[in-house]
């Protein structure tokens, strides 16, 4: 949330020397007169949810144009036989990409009751179940569901993973990297501990279950395609997080 006001100038910052270890320097954060507005008035109101939620319409729209861009960045399909979507609602996006790619085997994997209502897709099979307890052989947020995914897939899959919102290892004043923290924000207060992850981290998370490299391709806004490889890429699990 500091390094989210520091860049709005809501928040100034200065170096000093780390009180423990002098050798190293530490952030110091102080108010402007500018985050004044941030903070409850003498009638209790601020602008501090507007400056948060503002932009929420044209976020939202903006999800709509970024499966266009995937096709462009990612060529990772053409060499899937069989493709699953771990939690894909109805199914529309794995038949986008069975389209695309008709050679794939499209899976569509959700709860029983949202595979009920799923409507038939050309060259898409549903499938349900629960993917915190038990994924098919052949996300994403918690451990035990990247753990699943290892193993159901083959010693030569994959697991793509579309994550609309990367923390940068560098917090530069620039608008792809505002909406990432206004995001990381949201996770902090909505869930306890929670926070967006760089790729580092995504890296690191991967390995701890299994997975021998990551590959990454940036989308632009701060979106990204992870491929978490188990040892080759042969068939895969899609999981499209937010």
């Amino acid at each position: 949330m500091l390094k989210l006001l520091s860049v709005h100038s809501l928040l100034s910052t200065s170096q000093k020397p780390n009180p423990v270890d002098k050798t190293k320097q530490e952030t110091s954060y102080g108010l402007t007169k500018e985050a004044l507005c941030l903070v409850p008035n003498e009638d209790g109101v601020s602008f501090a949810p507007v400056v948060l939620w503002g932009s929420a319409t044209l976020v939202m729209n903006s999800y709509s144009m970024l499966k266009y861009t995937v096709f462009e960045v990612y060529k990772g399909f053409e060499e899937v036989k069989e493709l699953m979507d771990v939690g894909g609602g109805e199914g529309t996006a794995i038949a986008k990409i069975v389209s695309m790619y008709p050679h794939i085997r499209g899976i569509n994997f959700n709860l029983p009751s949202v595979i009920s209502q799923a409507p038939n897709l050309q060259g898409v099979e549903h499938v349900s179940g629960d993917m915190f307890e038990f994924i098919p052989k052949t996300q994403s947020v918690m451990l035990m569901i990247l753990r699943n995914c290892w193993e159901a897939i083959p010693d030569y899959g994959k697991v793509i993973v579309v994550e609309h919102y990367v923390m940068p290892e560098l917090i530069e004043n620039t608008p792809d990297i505002k909406r990432v923290l206004y995001i990381d924000i949201a996770m902090m207060a909505l869930f306890h501990g929670a926070k967006e992850r760089t790729t580092a981290e995504f890296d690191i998370l991967a390995k701890s279950v299994g997975f021998v490299e990551t590959k990454i391709f940036p989308l632009p806004h701060g979106s990204y395609i992870l491929e978490f490889l188990k040892g080759g890429s042969v068939e895969s699990i899609v999981v499209d997080t937010i």
